[in-house]
């Protein structure tokens, strides 16, 4: 997301009292820059680092990138950040954080950070309907197992609607199928159960689902 990244610095330096300017911002807003081409703007900074002390050498530098577009390619960041950076215009919005990785993703199936921020977003928001409806993108993602809060996830949404897991079409590893039947046990068994599974199974997607707060 480099226009938001952009954006935010941005917004970040015009909030420092007395109007005073970040060093550290020039150098983010001159990195945005560069990788989206925009060069004019991107020297504008630089020529303005280039007369400070501490980022002196990493404009001088950053100066023999400007107008190079092989070079910026070939950067170890920047390159990165040029292959998966969004295609299409869109309007941000922070309520649709979900979407957005998702589009990020699809736009380079590389990106398997984007994938994982989408699910983590969904997970964290216990919105199970979507998901489930994100999860089969990741079989772009070059996953050689399935990640240990995925499986979690998967087994909950498994167990609501049948008694075992016989036909499930997910590759569950047999730890988390016995700890989900043992979380399910002493939650259905136990009057106030939260203590035993806190001890027990606090760091799992089903404990967060059923007592965390938001």
């Amino acid at each position: 997301m480099i226009n938001t990244a952009q954006r935010f610095t941005f917004e970040a330096m015009e909030a420092i009292p007395n109007y005073n300017k970040s060093g550290r911002c020039f150098k983010r807003l001159a990195e945005t820059n560069l990788i989206n081409g925009q060069y004019e703007v991107a020297a504008k900074y630089i020529r303005i680092l280039r007369k400070t002390v501490f980022y002196k050498d990493w404009a001088e530098e950053a100066m023999t990138y400007l107008y190079n577009e092989k070079k910026i390619s070939n950067h170890k960041e920047w390159g990165w950040l040029r292959k998966l950076r969004y295609a299409d215009d869109f309007l941000f919005s922070d309520r649709e954080i979900d979407m957005m990785l998702g589009l990020l993703y699809q736009h380079n199936y590389q990106n398997r950070m984007a994938f994982e921020y989408m699910l983590a977003y969904v997970l964290q928001e216990r919105d199970l309907e979507r998901f489930m409806k994100y999860y089969p993108l990741g079989k772009y993602a070059g996953y050689d197992h399935i990640p240990r809060s995925y499986q979690e996830a998967l087994v909950y949404v498994w167990t609501q609607t049948h008694r075992n897991f016989d036909g499930m079409p997910w590759s569950i590893s047999p730890d988390v199928a016995h700890e989900v039947t043992d979380f399910a046990r002493i939650y259905m068994s136990q009057q106030n159960s939260q203590p035993i599974l806190h001890t027990q199974y606090g760091d799992t997607f089903w404990y967060y689902l059923l007592f965390k707060k938001k």
